[in-house]
């Protein structure tokens, strides 16, 4: 197009490029570009009983929180999704040992409640899963084999 815009200067078009362009494009002489799909979220599903999904989410505790200041903590929390129990954890390190002991410290916590866990649903953190992963991909974390032992599904979120 700039090319043709070039050629058309000598014999009198005295517009700019985007000018041309638009004329070009009302004639139809460029190809009509395909329109996406529009996304249509999946209705979420409310769950009805405790323990059916538990979310597990880690995060960084600020320094200003911590009174020695040279430690670095990690808490991680679960929240069951019916009944809005919370139960919160700290570590020194976010590492899949850290995430699967925090797995079997909720079941404890929520088993005194009566909640029996099904599902744990999580981020696709490298403390969680390896999915992400280029080298570990089919390897499964040391998290995910122990949901797998204790029988409870692990759900990870949408990237």
């Amino acid at each position: 197009m700039v090319e043709l815009w070039h050629r058309l200067r000598p014999r009198g078009y005295a517009r700019r490029p985007e000018s041309l362009f638009r004329v070009m494009r009302k004639l139809g002489l460029f190809p009509a570009a395909e329109k996406k799909k529009t996304y249509k979220p999946k209705l979420y599903e409310q769950t009805t009983y405790p323990g059916r999904r538990i979310q597990v989410d880690v995060n960084v505790v600020p320094r200003k929180c911590i009174a020695a200041t040279e430690l670095r903590l990690y808490q991680y929390t679960a929240i069951d999704e019916f009944t809005r129990l919370r139960f919160l954890a700290a570590y020194p390190e976010q590492s899949t040992y850290s995430s699967a002991d925090f797995r079997k410290k909720l079941l404890k916590w929520y088993a005194r409640w009566g909640i029996r866990v099904e599902c744990v649903q999580t981020d696709n953190g490298f403390e969680f899963t390896n999915h992400f992963s280029s080298s570990k991909r089919d390897l499964p974390t040391l998290f995910e084999s122990t949901a797998a032992r204790l029988g409870i599904r692990h759900k990870l979120i949408r990237p």
